[in-house]
């Protein structure tokens, strides 16, 4: 790759015009947009998610006390068991 000097750099120029700069503002405008609506449904998403969790926690709880006390009722079976 070759690097320009910084007078060879100064010397080039760039035409930009104001077609190219609506176009480029418009295309900004569709992804404002788009983005926006994505956005505006991320509450419902994540309220969704929060219920989602909450349930599997809920089971993840109840799966951990049936185990303790079903652990504590096998234990004290074998012991009564073996004496």
């Amino acid at each position: 790759m070759q690097h320009l000097s910084r007078k060879a750099a100064a010397s080039i120029s760039v035409s930009i015009t104001g077609r190219e700069i609506y176009d480029l503002l418009m295309e900004m405008r569709r992804d404002v947009l788009e983005l926006s609506g994505k956005v505006d449904a991320m509450p419902t998403t994540l309220t969704d998610h929060e219920t989602r969790l909450r349930h599997l926690e809920r089971a993840v709880w109840g799966y951990a006390g049936a185990a303790a006390v079903g652990g504590g009722l096998l234990g004290q079976a074998v012991r009564t068991w073996v004496g």
